[in-house]
C-alpha cells in the first residue's frame, strides 16, 4: 500500500494542453481553370480534428489570424500572441494526379504532399518542420465517376499525409 501511495506522488500531472493556431494552407497547384486542386480548407480541418481528439491541443479560431500576422511583421506582436496561442502552425500542400482516367479500365494515382512548419510565439524559434506524403490509387466505376473519383482520391491521399504531420505533433506535444 505504501509502495502505491509513494507511486502517485510521484506521478507528474498531466502537461498543459498547447494552444494553436493552425493557419490557411497555401494550395501550390491549381487545375486548368485555376482553381487549387485541393482545398486548404479541408486540410486544415483534418489537422484540427486530428490534434484536438488527442487532447493535447486547443486549437485556436482564425479569425483574427491576419491581424495577429499583419502586428507581428510589422513588429507590433509576436505571431499568435493576440489570440492567446503557445504555437502557429503554417503549411502548403500540393496534389498531383498521375496516370488520368482516360480509358476505360485505366488507373489513378494521386500523390499529395503536405509541408508543415510550427512556431513558438513566445520566442519564435521553428520547433517543427516536416513534409509528409500521401497517395492514393483507384479506377472509375463508369465515365461520369472519373471527375468524382479523381477529387476523392486527392482527398484521400491529402488525409493520409496530414495524419502523418498530425502524429508527429502530437509525439512533439508529449
Amino acid at each position: 500500500m505504501l509502495a502505491v501511495s509513494m507511486l502517485a506522488s510521484c506521478a507528474s500531472a498531466p502537461a498543459k494542453p498547447i494552444r494553436m493556431v493552425i493557419a490557411p494552407f497555401e494550395a501550390q497547384h491549381s487545375d486548368f481553370r485555376g482553381e487549387p486542386v485541393l482545398s486548404s480548407r479541408d486540410t486544415e480541418n483534418c489537422l484540427q480534428d486530428r490534434l484536438a481528439a488527442s487532447g493535447r491541443f486547443i486549437i485556436l479560431e482564425r479569425r483574427n489570424l491576419d491581424s495577429v500576422i499583419q502586428a507581428q511583421r510589422r513588429g507590433d506582436a509576436k505571431a499568435g500572441s493576440l489570440a492567446g496561442a503557445d504555437w502557429v502552425a503554417y503549411g502548403t500542400l500540393e496534389g498531383t494526379l498521375q496516370g488520368l482516367f482516360d480509358a476505360p479500365g485505366s488507373r489513378c494515382t494521386a500523390v499529395v504532399i503536405v509541408q508543415l512548419r510550427v512556431v513558438r510565439v513566445d520566442d519564435g524559434v521553428i520547433i517543427y518542420s516536416n513534409t509528409h506524403r500521401g497517395t492514393a490509387e483507384g479506377a472509375p466505376s463508369s465515365a461520369e465517376g472519373m471527375f468524382l473519383k479523381e477529387i476523392g482520391l486527392l482527398n484521400e491521399a491529402n488525409r493520409i499525409a496530414v495524419s502523418k504531420l498530425a502524429d508527429d505533433l502530437i509525439g512533439l506535444a508529449r
